[in-house]
């Protein structure tokens, strides 16, 4: 069955919806079936594991597994900075302890070119939160 007689047919079972929105998602749907198991942004980059060091953390590609503010679950970053929560910043409050240590992570996004930067706990890492990437030459 293809998408269009998908959407045929879920039309012909009168949703409350407007026919639009129906259609709408329908077509994200399929295109979730159809990309399962696919990362986009994973293409050119490859797993690894952790670095053994921490003071190694930064300047390294990690692809994050839940999402945090504007950066969604599966978008690869740049971790910046390991740093502690009294120094992650002074217009945000970051939960925890004062010494607990903080990534700075930044993420391009590929629609509009614009740079988003985070703050995520360390602790994602072991949490499997995080899995570190490296590029595919």
């Amino acid at each position: 069955m293809d998408r269009s007689s998908i959407v045929k047919q879920i039309k012909s079972m009168q949703f409350r919806a407007k026919a639009r929105d129906v259609e709408k998602i329908v077509l994200a749907v399929c295109d979730i079936i159809e990309g399962e198991g696919e990362n986009p942004e994973m293409d050119g980059f490859t797993p690894i594991p952790a670095p053994k060091l921490k003071k190694d953390y930064a300047d390294n590609w990690i692809m994050l597994k839940a999402s945090v503010g504007t950066i969604k679950s599966g978008a690869v970053c740049k971790l910046l900075r390991r740093l502690p929560a009294k120094e992650a910043s002074t217009s945000v409050r970051l939960p925890g302890e004062p010494n607990g240590r903080w990534l700075n992570i930044m993420h391009q996004c590929h629609e509009c070119g614009l740079k988003n930067r985070e703050y995520i706990p360390e602790s994602w890492i072991e949490d499997g939160k995080i899995q570190f990437v490296e590029r595919i030459n």
